[in-house]
């Protein structure tokens, strides 16, 4: 299970963590999605909303052989 400590590390947060990421066992950076509203609540009724999918819908892609047009999915 990993847990986020710190989230929108800069360029010198990254770099001053990989020189010390000895020191830090089983601790790592993960890039990970975010959405972004540009215009707020404005819009979101009108664009829907959309969720991360879940095992059952992952399995059904991996079948239909599409799971690849879904690699952003974390577990």
């Amino acid at each position: 299970i990993s847990q986020v400590l710190k989230a929108r590390l800069d360029e010198a947060d990254v770099a001053t963590f990989s020189v010390y990421q000895h020191i830090f066992p089983g601790f790592s950076i993960e890039a990970r999605l975010a959405r972004y509203y540009p215009f707020g609540d404005t819009l979101t009724h009108a664009l829907g909303y959309v969720e991360k999918l879940n095992r059952k819908e992952l399995n059904k892609l991996e079948q239909d052989g599409q799971a690849t047009n879904y690699r952003a999915t974390h577990d």
